[in-house]
């Protein structure tokens, strides 16, 4: 099936590269890639990379086929393409972005915090690369630098309800339970219908051995987002835990149908 798939898009490219240019390629690419033929996309991209006519040019068949690589699972070979397209311009604040991001998918977290890094050399105050950098330094363990960076987040935006959520989190990790749970309550008075705070909070009174109010939390977020699979699987591991094995049953079918899988 994979050999006949590169032969169709082998084909394709074959009846309709030859007279195309840069701009011809590229259209081409956008047009398959709004049909879901990411792959093709990618091909064509590389192609347009070729026969670009200068960096500017160059650099967008790079990073547009990374993104249609990235779509289709091809994380080494999107990574790739992106270094391509830095290695002609290392400055350009959305491929580093790209670039960490895809590190990240990666598990290359350290690759994702170097570009992190470059981007705020920049931009210091860029909030979403902040984040992004506090999450990758949590994922390492590192959480006295994740911490800096939620701080200064909030410190541009006291009320950025990620950023807030995002230190609750690593207060979690750090085992602060305390404090977590009092960002998670000041949170929730101020965001009472986002189904993630509960979810937050459930996470940490499952923790704490307490199914009674994880229970409470997590019947609250799936009356806010109830086609949410994740948390009736949840709700099933509670009710089970509790010794309501029936209720359990009829939860874990609820959260099997929403997921697609078989019960």
């Amino acid at each position: 099936m994979k050999n006949f798939i590169i032969a169709t898009i082998a084909i394709f490219i074959a009846l309709h590269s030859g007279a195309q240019n840069f701009t011809e390629l590229c259209d081409e690419g956008k047009k398959v890639s709004r049909e879901g033929n990411y792959r093709l996309a990618a091909e064509l991209f590389l192609q347009a990379a070729d026969a670009a006519k200068n960096n500017n040019e160059r650099i967008f068949a790079l990073s547009s086929r990374g993104h249609a690589l990235r779509v289709t699972g091809d994380r080494e070979k999107a990574a790739k393409s992106y270094a391509q397209a830095l290695a002609i311009d290392s400055t350009q604040v959305e491929l580093l972005a790209q670039m960490g991001n895809i590190m990240l998918e990666c598990d290359s977290v350290s690759a994702a915090i170097d570009c992190y890094n470059r981007i705020l050399q920049q931009e210091p105050r860029n909030r979403g690369i902040l984040l992004f950098r506090a999450y990758a330094h949590t994922l390492a363990g590192n959480f006295k630098e994740a911490k800096i960076d939620y701080l200064k987040t909030i410190s541009l935006n006291n009320n950025d309800k990620e950023a807030r959520l995002g230190l609750a989190l690593l207060y979690q990790k750090e085992g602060n339970t305390n404090d977590c749970l009092m960002m998670l309550e000041t949170l929730i008075d101020e965001h009472p219908n986002d189904a993630e705070l509960y979810v937050a909070r459930c996470n940490i009174e499952r923790e704490q051995q307490q199914p009674e109010l994880a229970l409470q939390d997590i019947d609250k977020a799936i009356e806010l987002s109830p086609q949410k699979a994740e948390y009736h699987f949840i709700r099933a591991e509670l009710l089970q835990k509790m010794g309501k094995r029936q209720a359990a049953q009829k939860s874990r079918a609820t959260a099997n149908r929403l997921a697609g899988t078989p019960e």
